[in-house]
C-alpha cells in the first residue's frame, strides 16, 4: 500500500490525492509531468537550462571547440540526472505546496494502492452519504428526498 494524502478545496469541493514520496512519473518523464501537474515556475526553469545548454553547444561547435563541447555534454546529462532525481524525491511535495497555495487544505492521509482508491476510500469512510466523488452532494440529495 502507498500513503496519500488527501486535500480538498473548500470552496469548489474538489479533492486531490497526492502520494506521498517518491514519484516514478516525475522521474521518468519531468517534463510532461511538470506540465500536466501546472508547475509552471519548474517546467519553464527546466526549458531555460536546457537552452542554456543548447545556446553552449551551438557556440561550441562555431568555434570547433571539443573540451567545450565535452564539457557541455557532461554538464548536461548530470544536471538532467540531478534534475529528474530532485523531481522524483520532491515533486509530490512540491505539488501539494502548490494545492495549498491554490486553496486547498489537507483533510486525511489514506493507505491504498492508487490514487484512485484513496479518493474513494476517503469517499466512503469520511463523507458517506455521498455516493459519488466531488459530486457536490447531488447524489446524496437525490437519494434522500426532503419531505
Amino acid at each position: 500500500m502507498k500513503k496519500f494524502e488527501i486535500y480538498e478545496n473548500p470552496q469548489t469541493g474538489k479533492r486531490e490525492a497526492v502520494k506521498v514520496g517518491w514519484s516514478w512519473p516525475g522521474f521518468f518523464f519531468t517534463g510532461i509531468w511538470l506540465l500536466v501537474k501546472r508547475m509552471w515556475p519548474m517546467f519553464v526553469f527546466l526549458v531555460a537550462v536546457y537552452a542554456v545548454f543548447a545556446f553552449i553547444g551551438v557556440v561550441a561547435v562555431d568555434n570547433h571547440s571539443a573540451d567545450l563541447y565535452r564539457a557541455n555534454a557532461i554538464l548536461r546529462m548530470l544536471f538532467g540526472i540531478a534534475f529528474t532525481i530532485y523531481i522524483a524525491i520532491a515533486g509530490n511535495r512540491l505539488f501539494a505546496e502548490r494545492l495549498m497555495k491554490k486553496g486547498y487544505t489537507k483533510v486525511v492521509e489514506i493507505d491504498a494502492p492508487n490514487k484512485d482508491s484513496a479518493l474513494m476510500m476517503y469517499q466512503q469512510q469520511y463523507q458517506p452519504n455521498n455516493t459519488a466523488p466531488n459530486n457536490g452532494g447531488e447524489v446524496a440529495a437525490a437519494n434522500n428526498p426532503a419531505p
